[in-house]
This record gives structure tokens, C-alpha cells and sequence, in this order.
């Protein structure tokens, strides 16, 4: 009897690790363990001595009726439920997005035929409120929202993960920082047309072909749009977010984010391009900018910023792959434009 229960723990436990390994939900491996100890306990009835008939067999056969019902019907609560309302839900928001894009192609098809035939066509026109100066405004909370709808309707979480759920394989990376790595441009290029960039760490899956082209066919514009207001707000440096890479070069894509002139958060003025930033001047040997640049890289400014976690207070490296700011070579051969371009978009 001993020799079985000890089989039967060195069993569950292999399938256990086994499951984890290959990448199953927490979920999925408890299901095949319990089905180690059920197979156990099912070959230890079989190996069993024959058991006299009880005196009441039909009261005996409803007490274990019972209890079986019992014990499936709390496992059940333990296991993930599905309420229909909500997939019927799912089915009619996908219903109305395909609609609503085959609607629009109907729509380009009639346009090019009346210009064909000499019509003129008056299309709608932006609003004088759209077009008032100030540029693009910050998604709305509906639209982030209507984004993770998206997200969910149309099962991106098979690839990915956000927030450590999704992505039971190894399929696409993460995507919890990807607001930070990405500007909403690439985001939705990326959408539309898989090709355009590999992320780093993912070339096999991108020479496979894993991330679907049909989503260009599929989504409906307001749909791609919301799906990349809600993208462009996951921005958890504590996740790391593979860079893109130039599928011809293999080399890391280059990722040009406006920054407002003058810097900080409300910055006036037009946008700077990235790569012809400047330090103000005066600011190199500047003792308050200095003494304010030491406080924010120590973390004393804000604690969310602390560059001193892994490059060292002072600026010997802490973490393996940190730059050593103590190394005269590098500090001095990179230009106030590339410094910039390191704190603001990353390595």
C-alpha cells in the first residue's frame, strides 16, 4: 500500500513539473494531477478484496450518490465559469464589426466606381473642432476600454500576455510595457501587417508566421484605433517588452517619438524630432541642473524613476548588463542628442 501511495506522489508530482514546464495554466496541471490520484485510486479499487452486499444496497448506492455529487459540484466552483450572456455578447460585437467593415469596403468600391463613371462625390468632412489646432488628443477611458474589448473579442491573449494572464505558449511577447517600447504608429502598423518589424527574441515565431495578417481584413477601423489607445497605455517598465527589430538587418528598429520643445510633460511649442535634441545651454556645468539630474537619478525625486538601481549610485553597475558610467570612453564619445535618446526611448 505504501509503494503505491509513494508511486502515486512521485507521479503527480512529475506530471505537475512536466505541465509547467510546457507552459500549461496552474488550472490545467491540478486537472491532470487529479486525474494521477483518480487513476490511482482507481486501480487500488480494482486490486481491492471483494466487499460483502451491504444490507440496505439500494441506500448505499443514493449515500454515495450523494457524496459524489457533492464533491464534482464543489470542484466546480473552483474551475473558471462562462456565462452565455457574455459570449453571446462577444459574438454580436464581432458581428457588428464585421458588418460594419464589410460596410466600408462597399463603401470605397461605390466611391471608385461613381469617380470612374465622372460623378462627384461628396464625402464627410472633418468637423471644425477636429481640425482646431493643438494636435492629437489623449484616448478617451470608453476608448481604452472599447480597446480591451477588442483585446479580449478578438483572443489576442492566445499570444499574449498582460498582466500574467494569456499566452499559454510561447507565442508573442508580452505586452505589459509595450506603450513604452512603441509609438502608437508602429502599434498599429504592427496590427495591420505583421511583417513590418520582429520582435527581439521572436524571430522564429516571425520567420513562422505566427501572428495572423487578417486583421487588416477583419478589424474595423474604430476597432483598430481602440485596440491601440488601450496598447499605448500599458507602460510597466517592470515587464520587459522585446524591442523591434529590422526583419532584413536583425537589428534593433530605431523607434522616433515626438518630444515636446522645451521638455517636461507640457512642453510648449512644435514637436522635436528625435535625434536633433540639445542640451540647453549652460546645462553641463550647470550645480542646480546637476544636483536636480542627481536626485532623479538616485530616485529621490521620484521613486518610480531610479536609475542608481542598477547602474549604482556611483555609477559602477549593480546589475549585469548595465552601462558603467564610470568608464571615461563611453561617457565621452556619446553626444548630448544620443544621452537624450538612452533616457528617453531606452537602449
Amino acid at each position: 500500500m505504501l509503494e503505491k501511495i509513494f508511486i502515486t506522489l512521485v507521479l503527480a508530482a512529475a506530471v505537475f513539473l512536466a505541465t509547467n514546464f510546457i507552459g500549461f495554466p496552474l488550472i490545467f496541471s491540478l486537472v491532470f494531477v487529479g486525474y494521477v490520484f483518480f487513476g490511482a485510486i482507481f486501480l487500488s479499487i480494482l486490486d481491492a478484496p471483494p466487499m460483502g452486499r451491504p444490507a440496505r444496497p439500494v441506500l448505499s448506492i443514493v449515500i454515495f450518490f450523494l457524496l459524489a455529487s457533492s464533491v464534482l459540484f464543489l470542484v466546480a466552483n473552483f474551475v473558471p465559469q462562462y456565462d452565455p450572456r457574455e459570449e453571446i455578447a462577444k459574438v454580436k460585437r464581432l458581428q457588428k464589426n464585421f458588418v460594419k467593415k464589410e460596410l466600408l469596403a462597399r463603401e470605397k468600391a461605390l466611391v471608385a466606381e461613381m469617380k470612374a463613371a465622372g460623378l462627384q462625390v461628396a464625402l464627410a468632412q472633418p468637423t471644425k473642432e477636429a481640425t482646431k489646432a493643438g494636435g492629437p488628443k489623449p484616448p478617451t477611458k470608453e476608448l481604452i476600454a472599447q480597446g480591451k474589448t477588442v483585446y479580449n473579442d478578438f483572443e489576442c491573449y492566445n499570444c499574449h500576455k498582460i498582466g500574467g494572464k494569456g499566452g499559454v505558449k510561447r507565442r508573442g511577447p508580452e505586452l505589459d510595457n509595450v506603450g513604452n517600447v512603441l509609438t502608437p504608429d508602429l502599434i498599429r502598423k504592427k496590427i495591420l501587417d505583421p511583417t513590418v518589424f520582429m520582435a527581439e527574441g521572436f524571430e522564429r515565431e516571425y520567420k513562422k508566421g505566427v501572428m495572423p495578417d487578417t486583421y487588416a481584413d477583419q478589424m474595423a477601423p474604430d476597432a483598430v484605433d481602440a485596440l491601440v489607445a488601450y496598447l499605448s497605455t500599458l507602460k510597466d517598465t517592470s515587464v520587459k517588452t522585446p524591442r523591434p527589430l529590422d526583419p532584413k538587418t536583425g537589428k534593433p528598429l530605431q523607434v522616433k517619438k515626438a518630444v515636446a520643445a522645451g521638455g517636461g510633460e507640457k512642453g510648449g511649442g512644435a514637436a522635436t524630432k528625435v535625434g536633433t535634441e540639445h542640451m540647453p545651454q549652460g546645462w553641463w556645468t550647470d550645480p542646480k541642473v546637476i544636483a536636480k539630474g542627481k536626485a532623479i537619478y538616485e530616485g529621490r525625486a521620484k521613486p518610480e524613476v531610479n536609475c542608481a538601481a542598477c547602474h549604482g549610485r556611483d555609477g559602477k553597475p549593480v546589475l549585469t548588463g548595465a552601462a558603467d558610467f564610470r568608464d571615461p570612453n563611453l561617457i565621452n564619445k556619446l553626444s548630448d542628442t544620443e544621452w537624450f535618446n538612452k533616457v528617453a526611448n531606452g537602449v
